[in-house]
């Protein structure tokens, strides 16, 4: 459950300013050192409480649980009373340092930047210490009272009861994974919210997009229906042409047979008479 907070304090890189400017001044590099050493004791202790926590599955009595808190909170009294509050101390001391070594205008520019910045991150991390043992205590109260119950179930149970000791075990595991189900569910819930909100906003974008281009659709068929009668009218305007045609050549025929037959007949009568 503990965040590794990697502070270099070594050898530091040089100011780009010049050769043999450290980044780090010596001085606060030494109490850098001190903040990170206390940091990591707080690290392996937290780490030391979650083992501790971890064997609450393999408690079978009373006795036991009362051994098991016993030693829970005699970790958690050490990180409190004093881990915690070596970290502050230090971060402190390291704060008044580097005040008087600025107020002495000892630090270069970098040297400045780069102690504020590891004293916010500093600041952070034991913020975070803090926010991880209140997290772990929480999550230790909740286990704890689920075994209690537990226990107290299978005392107040009939004698000779087949799997007892099995059954409350698993349901003591249940238990726990009910937690990690529960702490879930919210996000699960809210993800799926997000996801139908996204799905309806996209479906009403695509209605109004189908709206849209219905009545495109619509006017290009009315269109399509005016232009297609335009043809079929003037199709049949072309086929009145062509019969006009037709019967007019016949006609011009039927004249000029007439009038060929007319121009026979006047020759004829003129020879006669002549």
């Amino acid at each position: 459950m503990s965040d590794a907070y990697d502070f270099q304090v070594g050898n530091e890189a040089e100011s780009l300013t010049g050769p043999g400017t450290q980044v780090t001044n010596p001085e606060l590099g030494k109490q850098y050192a001190k903040v990170d050493a206390a940091i990591a004791d707080v690290d392996a202790a937290i780490g030391k409480l979650s083992a501790q926590i971890a064997t609450a599955s393999r408690v079978a009595s009373m006795a036991e649980l009362k051994e098991l808190q016993a030693g829970v909170n005699k970790t958690l009294k050490d990180i409190e009373a004093r881990l915690l509050r070596k970290v502050a101390d230090s971060v402190q001391q390291l704060e008044k340092q580097f005040t008087s070594l600025k107020s002495a205008k000892k630090l270069t520019d970098e040297q400045e930047f780069n102690a504020q910045t590891k004293n916010r991150s500093y600041a952070d991390a034991l913020g975070t210490k803090h926010a991880q043992l209140e997290e772990v205590k929480r999550r230790m109260n909740k286990v704890f009272e689920n075994i209690r119950a537990s226990l107290l179930a299978k005392e107040n149970s009939p004698a000779g009861e087949s799997g007892g000791i099995s059954e409350e075990r698993a349901r003591r595991l249940e238990l726990q994974d009910m937690e990690l189900v529960d702490e879930r569910e919210g996000e699960v819930i809210q993800a799926i919210n997000r996801d139908v909100q996204e799905i309806v906003g996209l479906m009403k974008l695509m209605a109004e997009e189908v709206q849209e281009n219905q009545g495109t659709i619509d006017h290009i068929e009315m269109n399509v229906k005016k232009a297609s009668g335009d043809v079929e009218q003037g199709v049949e305007h072309l086929e009145k042409a062509r019969k006009a045609q037709k019967c007019s050549r016949k006609c011009m025929i039927i004249w000029g047979c007439v009038g060929a037959i007319l121009l026979i007949i006047i020759i004829s009568v003129t020879a006669s008479i002549f």
